[in-house]
């Protein structure tokens, strides 16, 4: 038998929750992520913490990852569908995202998946070149430190959602540990 609209939004809010917590090492993630009823038979996933989940570099946070998706059942009445999603990675000392991905079903005015960057150059490179203690962030840094020059914002790679192309939250949130060196829990990629 084939769950609900609601048992399908509520399914795919625990399948978030449990990515997220299987990644983010602090364990307390400080905030619920819910299916909320947005309206009949719509259904909001977002961040309750207003300003997104805590991701940390050596253990202080230096950003923040709001999350944000609207539901709604698809043209059959009978399957959830995304009719929006937003990821954006936001640095703690600031309002104004790095780089917001979204995802707009019905986008009449912009490609239906898009990148909005917002930071300027400076702000991301400052990220990069600071990024934490994981082998890999440590190889970027040394890889241009070794040269005497400076990242540039070229050299963060986007994930635009492998063959489904278009980015998932799981793509987004791997780019972010990849290039900012985040904390993660050990063997956060299964």
């Amino acid at each position: 038998m084939r769950p609900s609209i609601r048992g399908q939004a509520e399914q795919f809010a625990l399948d978030i929750m449990e990515t997220l917590a299987g990644v983010i090492p602090q364990g307390d993630l400080g905030m619920d992520l819910t299916a909320v009823e947005a309206g009949e038979e719509h259904f909001a996933l977002t961040c309750n913490e207003l300003r997104g989940i805590e991701l940390q570099v050596d253990e202080k946070t230096v950003m923040r990852f709001e999350i944000d998706f609207l539901f709604s059942p698809d043209s059959s009445g009978t399957w959830l569908k995304v009719r929006r999603s937003a990821f954006a990675l936001v640095p703690e000392d600031s309002g104004t995202p790095f780089f917001r991905y979204d995802y707009l079903s019905d986008a009449t005015n912009a490609p239906s998946a898009h990148i909005n960057v917002h930071a300027h150059r400076d702000d991301l490179i400052a990220a990069l070149v600071g990024s934490g203690r994981g082998q890999m962030a440590k190889n970027r840094r040394k890889k241009f430190i070794d040269r005497g020059v400076l990242p540039r914002l070229a050299n963060f790679h986007f994930p635009v959602g492998g063959n489904r192309f278009r980015p998932c939250l799981e793509d987004v949130l791997e780019a972010a540990i990849n290039e900012f060196g985040l904390d993660r829990k050990s063997g956060f990629q299964k």
